[in-house]
């Protein structure tokens, strides 16, 4: 009885150093894939932000309005993250190349479907960047004439004699 059981204690101790070997080989492996991944996270988050700060400041030496700064900067940092993920994802072993195809097919699909609204923010971007108008100027907007008293990037709100005009999209727009 005695030897049954040291024998299986023996198994057991074969077992145990066998899974102890694999445990080993398995965070040898992909431990130092998963720490690269960090690394790739951390040191790309990092480049982002250093990226994100140069754009802001030659953007604000350039005197670009603080509404196109921040609307580009949030643009840019999360495209500059989406790629440190894949990047890093990419680092652990994941097949990266089927999440790009799904990202690019919702990109298109959220594209045609905002195209309005993607037009008007495009056309706010010019409107900012190029400033055909500003705040304070009379325009003419689907053939109402009033002043300008704010700009968004989806609408701007124009006023005539002190009452609200309305929100007009960014394309309907003329100069007066």
């Amino acid at each position: 009885m005695l030897q049954k059981i040291e024998h299986k204690i023996e198994n057991y101790s074969t077992a145990a150093e066998h899974y102890g070997d694999v445990a080993v080989s398995f965070a040898t492996e992909y431990g130092l894939k998963l720490l690269g991944a960090i690394a790739i996270f951390i040191i790309g988050r990092w480049i982002a932000k250093s990226v994100l700060n140069l754009m802001r400041g030659m953007m604000k030496r350039g005197n670009v309005d603080e509404t196109l700064i921040s609307f580009a900067a949030n643009v840019t940092y999360v495209a500059l993250i989406l790629v440190v993920i894949a990047a890093a994802a990419n680092n652990i072993g994941i097949n990266t190349t089927s999440f790009v195809a799904i990202f690019a097919s919702a990109g298109l699909a959220i594209g045609l479907a905002l195209k309005d609204t993607l037009a008007n923010v495009g056309a706010a971007v010019l409107i900012i960047f190029f400033r055909p108008f500003k705040v304070g100027d009379s325009i003419e907007t689907a053939g109402v004439v009033g002043t300008v008293k704010a700009i968004s990037l989806f609408f701007y709100n124009a006023y005539n004699s002190g009452q609200p005009l309305d929100y007009y999209p960014q394309w309907v727009t003329n100069r007066r």
